[in-house]
């Protein structure tokens, strides 16, 4: 019997960034998982909204790095194909006052987009594919070889790493994570699945040497608990004698601040 063969996570020119393609991948990342990530396409149903996305699901470098060192899944990267050097020649932009809306098929490359950008000129997109385009297809098509292994660098800093060890730790733990920043955080901690309950933590990364400054931590946590959140403070330092992360090479460890109160009755008709 043949070994299942790990989904794929593609790459592209955006730095640090992955996307799945495969509805049942991304569904059995979220439920299995429990990478939430973003989804980032359109819906052609509902073209007038931004509420509802559809695929691809767009994952974060943390989410990237957490699969990839966990074997859930392996990386390629994204090409892009280009007409050939005859079509190319033949001229890909024309104005848009003396251009036939989808009558004929441009030939497009990603210089002439780069460029029309950079000039601020008029660009009209093929609706159409283009003979060039159609060629490479077929080709790519009979072509068994597999598609190119992409290199993936990230964390590179100290800072990626400590908030890599962050995100890995909680995950661990049992939490489902997101990006924070609508909370002014590095990370947001849920309980269970982001779209059946609110995040309990705003997470913010901290070097283990710094000094902290209680106007600074007063002003989070009141950002914090205005959203019926706690505030944790995460930092990472290397140390070989660590009770909770026995066998590892740096501890996580955490300071979480609460309303001395607690947040009250939660009000009727309200989140």
């Amino acid at each position: 019997m043949q070994a299942e063969q790990a989904p794929v996570i593609t790459t592209s020119h955006q730095p640090d960034t992955g996307y799945i393609w495969d509805p049942a991948v991304a569904r059995n990342f979220r439920w299995k998982h429990r990478i939430v990530g973003s989804m980032v396409g359109g819906i052609a149903g509902y073209k007038q909204q931004h509420s509802i996305g559809g695929l691809p699901l767009q994952l974060s470098a943390d989410e990237v790095t957490l699969a990839l060192n966990s074997g859930w899944a392996s990386l390629q990267c994204c090409t892009v194909l280009e007409p050939d050097a005859q079509a190319t020649n033949s001229g890909s932009m024309v104005d848009a006052d003396q251009a036939d809306s989808g009558a004929q098929a441009l030939e497009v490359t990603w210089a002439d987009w780069q460029q029309a950008l950079a000039d601020n000129a008029k660009f009209i997109y093929p609706t159409t594919a283009s003979p060039a385009n159609l060629a490479a297809d077929n080709h790519l098509e009979s072509d068994s070889r597999p598609a190119a292994a992409a290199e993936w660098a990230y964390p590179r800093t100290q800072q990626e790493r400590h908030r890599f060890r962050v995100f890995a730790d909680l995950h661990a733990r049992g939490y489902w994570l997101t990006a924070g920043a609508a909370f002014g955080a590095d990370l947001l901690a849920y309980p269970g699945d982001p779209a059946q309950f609110h995040a309990v933590f705003c997470i913010r990364l901290l070097p283990d040497v710094a000094a902290l400054s209680p106007v600074a931590v007063a002003a989070a946590a009141r950002g914090a608990h205005v959203a019926r959140k706690h505030l944790l403070l995460a930092s990472v330092s290397q140390v070989g004698d660590c009770e909770e992360n026995a066998g590892l090479e740096v501890c996580v460890s955490y300071v979480s601040f609460a309303p001395e109160a607690g947040f009250g009755p939660q009000l009727q008709g309200t989140e």
